[in-house]
């Protein structure tokens, strides 16, 4: 009974907040993307979840470049790691050093409790993890904090099928492309909850981006529902 009180608490602290609808939209960083977007980029509040096929893929490049622009001109950018991989020498040029939170923990639940407490704090810009086999719930708890701070949560996971239940705002498959002269990524909308899902993109990460039809694809892809 304690745990079900606790977890009304919080759902109803993050729903006294500002309603998402109320946040504005923000670029993802990729015009492309943004075009098959509602509103056209990604709406403060929201939780996005990039579902790569494998390690490498570009993921963490993609969500970096929507963190940047969810950070406007004052907003901070929390980066939630446990693997001890994350390379802040990466990020783009003139990135705003100041604005920068790097939380390294040593276990899964440090590492939930941190993102939970980031995405519920107002003028964080963005929260930046990576996340694998977890109970599906815990991101439905990030989507409320984040729909009351306004902070753009992304989540990074790279899992061999599609998970079936779905807490985030935008799922987006991710799997990279062969091609010569750039990296190339494709990009599958799997999951809108407003909006229209199955929308697809290629994207360079280094140059231009242009969307496919519905018959392009990469060999491999995701399973799942």
């Amino acid at each position: 009974m304690s745990q079900v009180v606790s977890q009304l608490r919080q759902d109803l602290a993050a729903l006294s907040g500002k309603p998402s609808s109320a946040w504005e939209e923000i670029s993802s960083g990729f015009a492309e993307l943004d075009a098959v977007l509602p509103g056209g980029g990604f709406r403060r509040g929201n939780l996005v979840e990039w579902l790569a096929l494998e390690f490498g893929s570009g993921a963490t490049s993609l969500a970096l470049r929507s963190a940047r622009r969810a950070m406007g001109d004052d907003r901070t950018l929390v980066v939630v790691e446990r693997q001890g991989t994350f390379f802040p020498p990466a990020l783009e040029e003139n990135f705003p050093w100041e604005r920068l939170l790097l939380v390294r923990c040593d276990h899964v639940h440090e590492a939930a409790w941190a993102c939970d407490q980031a995405l519920r704090t107002s003028g964080v810009g963005a929260v930046l993890t990576w996340l694998d086999h977890v109970d599906e719930r815990l991101l439905r708890r990030w989507q409320l904090a984040a729909a009351g701070s306004g902070a753009l949560g992304l989540v990074v996971r790279h899992l061999p099928r599609q998970p079936e239940a779905c807490f985030c705002d935008v799922r987006i498959l991710v799997a990279p492309l062969d091609a010569a002269g750039g990296r190339r990524v494709y990009l599958e909308l799997l999951r809108l909850r407003q909006g229209r899902a199955g929308a697809r993109v290629e994207v360079a990460l280094d140059g231009d981006s242009h969307s496919l039809s519905q018959t392009d694809r990469p060999a491999r892809r995701a399973t799942g529902s």
